[in-house]
């Protein structure tokens, strides 16, 4: 059944009927307004199972209920830090991208998508830290207590 379901899991599988019924559709964006978004994204050391979205600009990924209209397109990122993120509709975007092992995330908003859109977006993420930990103070504080 894997197999099956696989064979429609390419983003143009089916594309011309979905461009046919787009006038019909609330917010269905048609192919001729869409476009394979790519990057290179500099990965924290850590990284593992990184992925990217495009989302609602200057808005959460995770606050799409605020905005029914609002598209978000997602990708796994390559070990390599680079990602294609296929048939994503023009637009300005905010782009996310989040990994296990790595505190925080990178945001950028103002990422415009358009028929012009060429060439891969560089992304320097560099993972958030808190500063350094100092383990001679909580022993110290240990022996005071």
């Amino acid at each position: 059944m894997r197999a099956d379901a696989e064979q429609y899991a390419s983003p143009t599988w089916n594309s011309a009927f979905f461009d046919s019924i787009a006038a019909y559709v609330p917010n269905m964006v048609k192919s001729t307004s869409r476009i394979t978004f790519k990057a290179q994204i500099a990965l924290p050391t850590g990284a593992k199972r990184p992925l990217a979205i495009l989302s609602k600009n200057k808005s959460d990924f995770q606050d799409s209920a605020e905005d029914t209209k609002g598209l978000q397109f997602w990708a796994e990122v390559g070990s390599n830090g680079y990602v294609e993120i296929p048939r994503v509709a023009f637009g300005t975007y905010r782009l996310t991208v989040f990994a296990d092992g790595v505190f925080g995330q990178y945001e950028k908003d103002n990422v415009v998508v358009s028929a012009s859109t060429t060439g891969v977006q560089q992304v320097p993420w560099v993972a958030e830290s808190a500063g350094t930990f100092h383990y001679v103070l909580i022993c110290l504080y240990m022996s005071i207590t």
